[in-house]
């Protein structure tokens, strides 16, 4: 962990030690929170329909979980605030928690940093509803899902193999967006659905 991180609040919750803070500065630069506890499952064939008509690159909230249509006839749940010990109903779902890593960038800095990061632009600023697309950069293929809440925020999965190196490259570019790491809490806040603290360092150009 980064010295600048301090030390971690930790809490156990299902088996999985979890992060709650680091900091507790005000916003103003970029926060990466580890959600990679939380549950996911890619979704095909018949029990698609029961999530609801989607697009290929549109997503829904649900209160509980992002529903994303990756292709016709296929969905991506990510569960940011149900029950961390769900189970899936049926052979429909493939249980992703252990396949793939799963981050959110937050604060005000964070599209500034992610076009260092991902240098294509891949947001849709015409519509209100979440968006999500998946592209492949710098030979990872990477999960982006913009909730479009009140705090500008960006979520990323990828495969668990790959974690390190993209958490290496939103570090090593943040010297000019100031990424801090954070805390999880089930509180709903700053995404609307997360709790996070974002450190007041001086941002540099």
């Amino acid at each position: 962990m980064p010295e600048w991180a301090g030390e971690p609040q930790i809490s156990i919750e299902n088996g999985w030690a979890l992060a709650k803070s680091y900091r507790s500065d005000p916003a103003s630069g970029v926060g990466l929170v580890d959600l990679s506890h939380r549950p996911k499952a890619i979704v095909c064939g018949p029990a698609t329909e029961m999530l609801g008509q989607l697009y290929p690159g549109q997503a829904k909230w649900t209160g509980e979980i992002f529903i994303c249509c990756r292709k016709p006839g296929e969905r991506i749940i990510f569960d940011i605030k149900g029950n961390l010990g769900r189970t899936w109903p049926g052979e429909y779902y493939t249980d992703l928690r252990d396949a793939w890593g799963l981050f959110a960038l937050i604060g005000q800095r964070t599209e500034d940093l992610l076009k260092r990061v991902i240098p294509i632009d891949f947001k849709k600023p015409d519509t209100i509803e979440p968006s999500y697309a998946v592209l492949r950069c710098h030979g990872i293929w990477i999960q982006l899902l913009d909730p479009k809440a009140s705090l500008p925020g960006i979520m990323l999965a990828c495969e668990r193999s790959y974690c390190q190196n993209l958490v290496d490259r939103l570090f090593r570019h943040g010297h000019t967006s100031v990424c801090n790491r954070l805390g999880y809490d089930h509180s709903m806040n700053g995404l609307g659905i997360i709790q996070l603290e974002i450190s007041s360092a001086m941002l540099k150009r």
